[in-house]
């Protein structure tokens, strides 16, 4: 979809810590995850800045703020960053997509990569980051997704992301 708006689509986890992500995952410590995936959004900043001085305009999946929420709701300590001094572009344009849990948890099912257990496993974590969000969503376009199809999803982001102002960097 980015790609028809004329923007390019980059997720933050750039070499090398895509190589190390499983042995912070099976740490189970959330402070060591929280602060790997911060390192993960400063390390992406060096191609960040490049294409955004190139001219090209940016969607970031998984970038600041959802870092600093799903750790969050993980038990990270995230309160002991000040997230306004990173040394990061920040986003002109951050889009929420909500839903209900049980249309949440049906989703991720049916990508077929995620098993009830984990489901059941991670839904007061998924509950508690949907709080937070909407926690900070006075700083964002959310889009409440629970009774559309995935062309009016679509239509809903397309529209926030032809708007035109600012430096052109997006975050879903």
């Amino acid at each position: 979809m980015v790609e028809n708006y004329g923007y390019v689509y980059r997720y933050t986890l750039p070499e090398p810590f895509g190589k190390i992500r499983k042995a912070v995952d099976d740490l189970g410590h959330p402070d060591a995850r929280f602060f790997y995936y911060l390192s993960c959004v400063i390390g992406f900043q060096r191609e960040l800045l490049s294409l955004l001085v190139s001219g090209e305009r940016v969607v970031v999946d998984r970038y600041i703020y959802s870092t600093f929420v799903m750790h969050e709701a993980m038990g990270a300590s995230v309160n002991c960053v000040d997230m306004a001094s990173l040394p990061i572009v920040f986003p002109d344009k951050t889009i929420l997509l909500s839903c209900s849990s049980e249309v949440r948890n049906s989703r991720i099912l049916m990508r077929g990569k995620e098993s009830q257990d984990y489901i059941q496993s991670k839904s007061n974590e998924f509950d508690r980051a949907s709080r937070y969000f909407y926690e900070i969503s006075n700083q964002m376009s959310v889009v409440e997704t629970t009774d559309m199809n995935s062309d009016e999803v679509y239509r809903a982001v397309s529209g926030i992301l032809i708007q035109k102002g600012g430096k052109d960097v997006g975050h879903i």
